[in-house]
């Protein structure tokens, strides 16, 4: 199976006084077989919509056009097959990508494929794709159809949705990429029979890494038995969470019960993993420390893992949530320890350490609604450490129960003079939220004061309660006075 796209991403960029737009099209191209082994060629198109031009509608709606063309010619550039249709988004705020499949039927051959896409705006907006592919007859007892690598796989729902094939629902993998957050390589595959089938017929799957278009050492090797029927439409779904990034081949090869070949096809694909590659530099020359977070109970290492939330910013908060709701158990240990080893020369003291900080957080902001440290006061003291000073205030008239931590500097901006409002609206214990704070990426709320004295709600300055933002001075009314201070 040949993704010359897929190696080779097809783009076409325009560049104007202001932007650089670039117009991005991956095509998949495949050999199957029909019921009674008449070939055909799939085409599965991918393009990028965000770049090409777009129609303003009504409600702030946008759409956009893309006139799709598919040639197929034979060896001799004789034209077989060819296609045109437009390409309309549907109306909405953001436009996703455009999907198509071409089904032709063929003789066995070489042929190649021309596929070009136009913005149905501009014609000088396009972009095209070259591939070739092999046909091959089903002359023998046994013939694999080509390997077809997938996403978003789900039964099929309707059997007319032109991405459902034999019950099975799945988009192509644009421009054979698998991000990290894509732990299972979905390939899709159909074996064909023209006798009886062998009870004991397998497939053999292997993995293998490329380096430089050549093929390295077995990543992993597994089998699964063939069904006894004359056509098998066959879904794999393989763990690929541990795989670093690379360039990688599946092979299936298909074997009768005495472990002979009776065909083979392969695929090729990029796997983008930049959480395993830390951990597989980690992990090299630190076994007994990986040993002993392997060890710990599952309680314990989730318990670390959400003290470690507060310090975790960005994108990778994110990850983390899915880690403790998706993930192995195994996933998790190995993010524990990849945290600590990253970070300190020995992992072990370092995490023991953190965990002993944890607890006393965990003890001494407990609110009634999960650990104190994912309460806002126990987050901003896992996050920036003990406060050089609290003023707390519990009987002011009009205010809820207040606090006011004080930091001279914050090492992890640099940040000084930075100050943060916890209150307790509800009066519920010591559930204390962050009202306001001057610190960079947290909360800033410039009504705080009008907020905090809610239960005053006449005596703001102005005459505008929905636009004023400070309270009037009043009898031991003092929170903006300690703030500021």
């Amino acid at each position: 199976m040949k993704l010359t796209s897929a190696l080779y991403p097809a783009f076409c960029c325009l560049a104007g006084m202001h932007v650089v737009r670039c117009q991005e099209m991956f095509v998949q191209n495949c050999s199957f077989f029909a019921p009674g082994g008449a070939p055909y060629i799939e085409s599965r198109i991918y393009i990028e919509s965000k770049s090409w031009n777009s129609t303003m509608l009504k409600d702030s709606l946008v759409q956009v056009e893309v006139q799709l063309t598919a040639v197929l010619r034979n060896m001799k550039q004789e034209l077989v097959h060819a296609e045109r249709i437009a390409l309309l988004s549907p109306p909405s705020r953001t436009v996703g990508p455009f999907l198509h499949v071409f089904r032709w039927p063929v003789l066995p051959g070489q042929y190649l494929v021309e596929t070009n896409a136009t913005d149905g705006q501009n014609a000088d907006l396009s972009v095209g794709v070259i591939d070739s592919v092999n046909v091959r007859p089903f002359l023998g007892r046994w013939v694999l159809s080509d390997l077809q690598l997938m996403q978003g796989v789900r039964p099929g729902e309707t059997g007319i949705n032109p991405f459902e094939k034999n019950g099975i629902y799945g988009e192509p993998v644009p421009f054979g990429v698998l991000d990290r957050m894509q732990r299972i390589l979905n390939v899709y595959f159909e074996s064909h029979s023209t006798d009886s089938i062998p009870s004991k017929a397998v497939y053999r799957f292997s993995l293998h890494r490329l380096r430089d278009g050549n093929v390295e050492a077995l990543q992993s090797e597994w089998f699964r038995r063939r069904k006894q029927q004359s056509v098998e439409p066959f879904l794999l779904g393989h763990d690929i969470s541990e795989l670093t990034t690379g360039d990688y081949r599946l092979r299936v090869e298909l074997q009768d019960e005495r472990g002979h070949l009776l065909d083979s096809r392969y695929c090729d694909f990029h796997r983008e993993n930049p959480f395993w590659d830390r951990i597989a530099l980690q992990i090299e020359g630190r076994v007994s420390e990986r040993n002993y977070f392997d060890s710990l109970p599952i309680d314990r290492v989730e318990y670390g893992i959400r003290a470690l939330h507060p310090l975790i910013e960005g994108a990778e908060g994110g990850a983390v949530n899915l880690l403790l709701k998706k993930s192995r158990d195994r996933d998790k240990r190995l993010f524990l320890f990849s945290y600590f080893a990253e970070r300190y020369d020995t992992a072990v003291p370092a995490f023991e350490k953190f965990l002993r900080h944890a607890e006393y957080v965990d003890q001494t902001f407990q609110s009634g609604f999960g650990y104190g440290f994912e309460s806002d006061r126990g987050r901003i003291y896992m996050r920036y450490g003990i406060p050089d000073e609290v003023i707390r205030e519990d009987r002011e008239p009009g205010a809820f129960p207040y606090e006011i931590w004080k930091y001279n500097k914050i090492t992890r901006s640099g940040q000084t003079n930075v100050r943060f409002l916890f209150y307790n609206p509800d009066f519920a214990g010591s559930d204390f939220r962050l009202l306001h704070s001057t610190a960079i990426g947290e909360r800033q709320n410039r009504r705080w004061e009008i907020e905090l004295y809610r239960n005053v709600p006449n005596e703001q300055k102005g005459s505008d309660f929905f636009e004023a933002t400070e309270m009037l001075p009043g009898f031991n009314r003092r929170a903006r006075e300690y703030f500021e201070k």
